[in-house]
């Protein structure tokens, strides 16, 4: 059985994604992400760094902000790196596709508000390829014959 690693998030963004691009030209947003689990009588917070590659990029660049929900899936990787002889890693996520999940009480606000502002973007979702040379996100269904009933 091959390996395989899938996440799926929903969270708040925790500051404004950052658009940039690469030598290529490719577009790469990154962004970080926060989630809260409640358990055991208390609530703890988890936090994320994302990265979306080309028009996922450009999209939620142009869409989201801090504080904004959004749903996410990708997979993990590592980043390792030495500076001043200690070596140093961070799991970050590679985003394949998402969904835009509202403005929170912005929806509220905007049925009160002056017919002369914009309503926010409608709801929306993206599913690019992966990047070049990443595994596709999706994982191989079993055959009709392995199937147990």
């Amino acid at each position: 059985m091959a390996d395989y690693c899938k996440l799926i998030i929903v969270g708040r963004f925790t500051r404004d994604p950052e658009l940039k691009y690469t030598p290529s030209n490719d577009a790469v947003c990154e962004f970080s992400l926060a989630w809260s689990k409640k358990g055991g009588g208390k609530e703890t917070s988890h936090f994320i760094e994302c990265a979306a590659w080309k028009k996922s990029a450009e999209i939620i660049n142009q869409y989201m902000k801090k504080g904004d929900p959004i749903l996410v899936e990708g997979e993990l990787k590592q980043d390792r790196w030495e500076k001043d002889g200690k070596k140093f890693s961070k799991l970050k996520m590679t985003v394949y596709s998402f969904q835009f999940l509202g403005k929170g009480g912005q929806q509220d606000e905007q049925q009160q508000a002056p017919p002369q502002q914009q309503a926010p973007p409608p709801r929306s979702s993206y599913t690019p390829a992966p990047p070049a040379g990443s595994p596709p996100p999706d994982f191989d269904a079993p055959s009709g014959d392995s199937i147990p009933f």
